[in-house]
């Protein structure tokens, strides 16, 4: 996991068959929109829920994430398919941890804003922009956009836990080559090995038409390299044929902040 930016739905789910989409969503939302590397802050409490309930939630996540943390995106899809109550399970994990969030800072609504700003270009050109929301878990940026002419979300995943979802393998989306003008990877990249990534991206660049826009929000954990003091992911974008206009708390030293993103353009 948005027209709304306000109250929006629960993080995103792992991907289909090919690397787990939103389960590697589940750490906490991204950090306020600067790029200069700064670490989350949980906003105060007001009347939410108490330290430890916050804790049971992160707990209960962090298990999940072990548990898959291994498993490669068709074993995944095998799972979410054969038993889709771990599938759902896991939103439910995830929407509650992301409750303690301020909602404006979530991915799905950060996506959701850039989203309303394309609305406003094509409400000036007469045109309409399709966007695939790859790994959409709950289909919550498609809930966000809706009512928005201009703005059309199709959603994939493993499991279509909602109206309006394609279940398939998100690497290999039944759509034409160009078919969408965005495409969003959001919590998706994390989970599997780098081979389930690079094919992810590879799939956004054949989807997407050429000077289409990826927008990417990931956590930092997995994809800096301290040693080296770069972001892996910055180089597997350039090599799946992107580039890359924009860079959020992309972090390459042991301080980083969770989450970052980034937005690049199909060449």
């Amino acid at each position: 996991k948005p027209g709304r930016p306000v109250s929006l739905p629960p993080a995103r789910s792992p991907p289909a068959a090919s690397a787990p989409a939103s389960v590697a969503s589940a750490p906490p939302p991204s950090p306020p929109r600067t790029n200069v590397t700064t670490n989350m802050v949980r906003p105060a409490s007001s009347g939410g829920s108490s330290g430890s309930t916050r804790s049971r939630h992160q707990s209960e996540l962090s298990k999940i994430h072990k548990q898959y943390k291994n498993t490669s995106a068709a074993n995944l899809n095998k799972k979410f398919v054969k038993d889709s109550s771990l599938f759902k399970k896991y939103h439910e994990v995830a929407k509650a941890n992301d409750a303690e969030w301020e909602p404006s800072e979530l991915p799905v609504a950060k996506v959701a804003q850039r989203l309303m700003q394309e609305a406003e270009v094509c409400k000036k050109t007469g045109k309409r922009r399709r966007v695939a929301d790859l790994g959409c878990g709950m289909a919550e940026l498609a809930a966000a956009m809706a009512g928005v002419d201009e703005i059309q979300v199709d959603g994939y995943d493993h499991v279509a836990a909602v109206d309006g979802v394609t279940a398939c393998n998100i690497a290999k989306v039944d759509k034409h080559e160009g078919w969408y003008d965005v495409v969003v990877l959001s919590r998706v990249l994390g989970w599997g090995r780098d081979g389930d990534a690079e094919s992810y991206l590879r799939e956004a660049h054949r989807l997407l038409d050429r000077g289409g826009e990826l927008i990417i929000h990931e956590g930092n954990r997995k994809w800096r390299d301290a040693e080296r003091q770069e972001c892996r992911l910055i180089g597997m974008l350039k090599e799946a044929g992107f580039m890359v206009t924009e860079q959020i708390g992309v972090a390459t030293g042991d301080e980083a902040p969770i989450y970052m993103e980034v937005r690049a353009m199909r060449m």
